[in-house]
């Protein structure tokens, strides 16, 4: 499992080509099938190998996980206003909302976190939604009042988990949640889990700095991934040089 328990200043770039979208092909091998796609508003990449399938069939499992990758996107964003998660953010101080078993494992994961980090990590941080906005000549911040006011509206232990109704309530009117820090992390082990069932014997996920492989290249070669430096800032968030590099199979980096 990949999750998000802090800011995490390495930013990881995955070695692999793309297919479909992109013209970058150098760098795939041959049996080497991958995808590209914009999703969680980052880029996506898949990438599969299995001997045994035609590429048609390898390229309609890349589409099947990032049809994945969108179902999990569709419940959990906080910004999409009919999504389960803004459903429990609108009932909040009001009702509990019927929800998922995947979300009730999601929610829990969560707050098992927040617990262990005595709530370093927390999902309830989405009462201040809206109020933080770090893009250039539109910054925005919340001020001191916003802070006073909100700030009581941020604690885990007022998300309750009705296990047996299969319902989430937030005590409080004006909490939110928010599965950022743990959504993408959430979403590559679906896909992962999804290729396997497949069939699928190695390949990697690589959702912009969240990353999990398995199997090896069609060479025989393990997995690289690279950390890139990163001081300094550019104002793209670009990192061109590589501080570290890991060669691996079977295994998840953020």
């Amino acid at each position: 499992m990949i999750f998000f328990l802090t800011q995490v200043l390495a930013f990881l770039v995955f070695i692999g080509g793309v297919w479909s979208t992109s013209p970058a092909r150098a760098a795939l091998e041959n049996g080497e099938f991958c995808g590209e796609e914009v999703v969680m508003t980052l880029p996506w990449k898949i990438c599969v190998i299995e001997p045994s399938m035609s590429a048609d069939a390898l390229k309609a499992a890349i589409t099947s996980g990032m049809e994945e990758v969108h179902r999990v996107d569709e419940w959990m964003s906080e910004w999409k206003p009919k999504s389960l998660i803004s459903q429990i953010n609108d009932n909040a101080g009001i009702r509990p909302v019927p929800v998922s078993d995947e979300a009730i494992e999601a929610i829990d994961l969560s707050l098992k976190h927040s617990e262990l980090t005595n709530g370093a990590f927390d999902i309830t941080f989405n009462a201040f939604f809206g109020l933080y906005n770090w893009k250039k000549d539109h910054e925005q911040f919340p001020t001191e009042a916003d802070i006073k006011r909100l700030l009581p509206l941020v604690n885990y232990r007022n998300v309750i988990v009705d296990h047996k109704n299969k319902t989430v309530f937030l005590r409080e009117k004006g909490m939110k949640i928010g599965l950022g820090g743990m959504g993408e992390g959430w979403a590559v082990d679906k896909v992962v889990a999804l290729l396997k069932a497949k069939k699928i014997r190695a390949g990697f996920v690589d959702a912009s700095g969240a990353v999990e492989v398995w199997g090896k290249k069609p060479s025989g070669k393990l997995w690289s991934i690279s950390i890139g430096d990163p001081r300094p800032l550019r104002p793209d968030l670009s990192r061109k040089q590589s501080i570290y590099k890991l060669y691996a199979t079977d295994v998840a980096v953020t």
